[in-house]
C-alpha cells in the first residue's frame, strides 16, 4: 500500500473508532449564527413582509434542512408546512416565550414536527383542480386522503379527491379551492 493511502486508511480506521460526536461543546452549549440570534419579542413584533422577517424565514428554512440530514430517520421534517407556515408557528412561540432566542423555538418546532416528519424518501405528486396544480408527496397524500373520510368526506379516489377538499374546506370556514393547500393542511393535519 502507498504511504498517502496508508494515511488515509489509518485516517478513516481511527474516525470510525472515535465517539460520536456531539453537537455542542460538553456542557450543552453552542453558538447560533445569524437571525437565530433575534429575541423572540423583537420576532414577535415584526411584520411578515420586513425584510428581518424575511431574513428569520429563510434562516428557518436552512434550520430544518440541516435537521432533515442530522436527524436519524429523517427525509423531510417538513414534508407539507410552507416557510410561511413555520414562520408563523414560530412567530406564536415568540408571541408566548418573549424573552427566549429565536433558535429556541425553531427548537421546541423540530421536536413538535418529529413525530410526523416523513422517514424515507418519497415522491411528490401533482394535485389538480381548476387550472391549479399543488404538489405533495405521495405519502402525504394518502395520510389525506385517511383524514378526509375520517372526517366525514370520503375522497374515494383521485377524481373526488378536489370534491371532498372543497366539501371539508366549506365545512371548516376554508376558502374551497379544492387543493390541499397550507390552511386545509394546517387544519386537517392538526394533532
Amino acid at each position: 500500500m502507498r504511504p498517502d493511502r496508508a494515511i488515509l486508511a489509518g485516517a478513516v480506521c481511527a474516525a470510525l473508532a472515535a465517539p460520536p460526536l456531539t453537537a455542542a461543546d460538553g456542557n450543552g452549549s453552542y453558538a447560533v449564527e445569524g437571525p437565530g440570534r433575534m429575541i423572540c419579542a423583537d420576532f414577535a413584533a415584526l411584520s411578515p413582509d420586513e425584510p428581518r422577517a424575511r431574513d428569520v424565514a429563510v434562516w428557518l428554512s436552512g434550520y430544518m434542512t440541516a435537521h432533515n440530514r442530522l436527524l436519524t430517520g429523517t427525509f423531510d421534517l417538513t414534508p407539507w408546512q410552507t416557510p410561511g407556515t413555520l414562520t408563523g408557528l414560530l412567530a406564536q412561540f415568540c408571541a408566548a416565550n418573549g424573552d427566549e432566542v429565536v433558535e429556541k423555538g425553531a427548537t421546541e418546532l423540530v421536536n413538535y414536527l418529529a413525530d410526523a416528519r416523513l422517514r424515507d424518501r418519497a415522491d411528490a405528486v401533482a394535485v389538480k383542480h381548476d387550472g391549479k396544480v399543488t404538489m405533495i408527496y405521495a405519502p402525504l397524500l394518502s395520510d389525506v386522503h385517511a383524514r378526509l373520510a375520517a372526517a366525514g368526506f370520503p375522497s374515494g379516489g383521485p377524481d373526488k379527491l378536489s370534491q371532498a377538499l372543497q366539501a371539508y374546506q366549506n365545512a371548516n370556514g376554508l376558502t374551497p379551492t379544492g387543493l390541499p393547500d397550507q390552511p386545509t393542511l394546517l387544519k386537517l393535519m392538526a394533532r
